[in-house]
């Protein structure tokens, strides 16, 4: 005989015929059973599978903006997208703050569509250095 597990009985092990025909939590204990040998024929796991492009930050989702568009900071798979941050249930996204890098530059971009600096004429910006350029054959060159 196969044993039922009641929550209600405490825990108490019961074969089904007996859970079937004598207990008082027979109403209950058909869909118990049938879910129960579902689970064990299926395989399944007992987790949760959220829905992505409900609105809702279910397990396993990193955000949920109530669509599956790319390209909004929430993908289609609802993860949050490179250079974005987001927030709340449904999701709000927006670009990350960019921190402009100019540590040891005089000049050059910033890595944030800026720039660290400006150099001076006839000086020219080389690897975020300012280098004076020589005159040669009528043009500068540097080097």
């Amino acid at each position: 005989m196969h044993q039922a597990f009641v929550p209600e009985l405490g825990g108490i092990g019961m074969t089904n015929d007996t859970l079937l025909s004598t207990s008082p939590y027979r109403l209950f204990a058909w869909p118990m059973l049938f879910c129960a040998a579902l689970f064990t024929l299926s395989g399944c796991s007992d987790t949760v599978n959220s829905v992505c492009g409900n609105g809702i930050v279910e397990a396993g989702e990193a955000c949920d903006d109530a669509n599956t568009d790319a390209d909004d900071g929430c993908s289609a798979t609802c993860t949050v997208e490179a250079d974005y941050v987001c927030t709340d249930s449904p999701s709000v996204c927006e670009p990350a703050a960019c921190v402009p890098d100019c540590e040891g530059k005089a000049c050059g971009p910033d890595g944030c569509g800026g720039v660290c600096g400006t150099c001076e004429d006839p000086a020219v910006c080389q690897a975020g250095e300012c280098v004076q350029c020589e005159p040669q054959c009528g043009g500068l060159e540097c080097g």
